[in-house]
């Protein structure tokens, strides 16, 4: 049985045909085998050992899968044969078809709240990178390699919700399938799992709110979070007709969602800037959501080490504080929902009490960002 040095997809046209059958193994994937016709496809075939015996089995021809995918198919084939396990040929599927399979059945199926960020990340980092390769063919490696490229390309922290993403669907269909092993494991994130704790000054606040109102859209953005303590995929959601005529926020809840802050009435300064937003036809949004290019330029421009605009959400929480807001009540502005047995038996809305509370929000955040001028006592010099 010839054995070539080489062989590569352009390599199959040019093998010669003989009179008869001939058989050739495959150089880079043992047990592999060619059976080249004297005319028509390439056929491929696995063939292994067990219990002193060999087994053949066939895997595809070059009329329908390609040299990669025979070798890939060959190497679950063998081990299938050594093990003892039914001899069947699963399809092979592509990262891009298992992807959309996970979207279709889990993300969408099940309502996740995540599930239009998750199409994000695998239309932008994943499909275009590994779309194409066999999904059961990934091996540690080709995994460790994309988040490198990603870390150095889009940040560590895009590439720790790349890896989020693909332990999503790789763990999913490790729920689906006999064979399947998930080759992700512990210690591939690029940046470390801390929890976040930022917290901006004052003199923070006044840097983000200056340069915020420099920067179109996306600077209004990040000054109605701060304004109202919510997050970013709320206010990238908000559309014209959640705002009524009081000026009260009507916040949906999502399927899968355990809490909201419901209904808002929101202070004057937050609703000028709301009101000043453009208009498009055909798109009820208020804010179209930035791209990360305006997201890094922004962060670069304000000078302050590294922050995400969820920090805006924090700081809103600790200023409520700071304007004497009750506890309980700056919880139920952000959204959280009430503990215990108090949960169970208070079913007031808090409607005022959350209004009250975001004036107050709004009225420190302007003395930050607009101090007022000491009083200057000119003193005429005595005689």
């Amino acid at each position: 049985m010839p054995r070539r040095q080489t062989l590569t997809q352009n390599h199959l046209a040019k093998l010669p045909r003989r009179a008869k059958r001939y058989y050739m193994a495959d150089p880079v994937q043992q047990g592999l085998i060619l059976r080249i016709p004297p005319q028509g496809p390439i056929g491929y075939s696995a063939v292994a050992w067990r219990g002193g015996k060999q087994s053949w089995m066939a895997v595809g021809s070059t009329a329908t899968i390609s040299l990669e995918e025979a070798r890939a198919l060959a190497r679950d084939a063998c081990r299938k044969i050594q093990s003892g396990l039914p001899r069947t040929v699963a399809p092979l599927h592509s990262v891009s078809a298992i992807c959309d399979l996970w979207l279709k059945l889990k993300a969408d199926g099940e309502g996740y709240r995540t599930a239009p960020e998750r199409r994000r990340i695998i239309e932008r980092y994943i499909r275009p990178h590994i779309g194409d390769r066999v999904f059961t063919d990934l091996r540690r490696s080709d995994i460790a390699n994309l988040l490198d490229l990603l870390a150095e390309r889009h940040g560590k922290a895009m590439a720790d919700q790349v890896l989020k993403a693909l332990a999503a669907v790789s763990h999913w269909y490790e729920s689906r399938d006999d064979d399947y092993r998930s080759p992700l494991t512990r210690g591939m994130r690029r940046s470390p799992a801390t929890p976040r704790e930022r917290v901006l000054g004052d003199d923070e606040i006044r840097i983000v709110w200056e340069l915020a109102s420099e920067s179109g859209p996306y600077g209004a953005l990040l000054k109605v979070a701060l304004l109202s303590g919510q997050r970013r995929a709320k206010l990238e959601g908000l559309r014209w007709e959640q705002i009524d005529a009081s000026g009260t926020w009507h916040i949906p809840r999502e399927a899968r969602e355990k809490q909201t802050a419901g209904d808002l009435k929101l202070p004057p300064l937050a609703l000028e800037i709301i009101y000043s937003q453009p208009r498009l036809v055909g798109d009820s949004r208020v804010f179209r959501r930035p791209n990360d290019v305006a997201i890094a330029n922004f962060r670069r421009a304000t000078g302050l080490p590294h922050w995400t605009i969820h920090d805006l959400r924090r700081t809103a929480r600790s200023l409520m504080s700071r304007a004497g807001v009750q506890t309980e009540i700056s919880e139920l502005v952000l959204g959280h929902s009430i503990k215990g047995i108090q949960k169970v038996y208070d079913r007031h809305s808090y409607f005022e009490e959350k209004a009250q509370a975001l004036a107050k929000l709004a009225a420190l955040i302007e003395r930050i960002v607009n101090p007022p001028v000491a009083n200057v006592v000119a003193l005429e010099a005595s005689s």
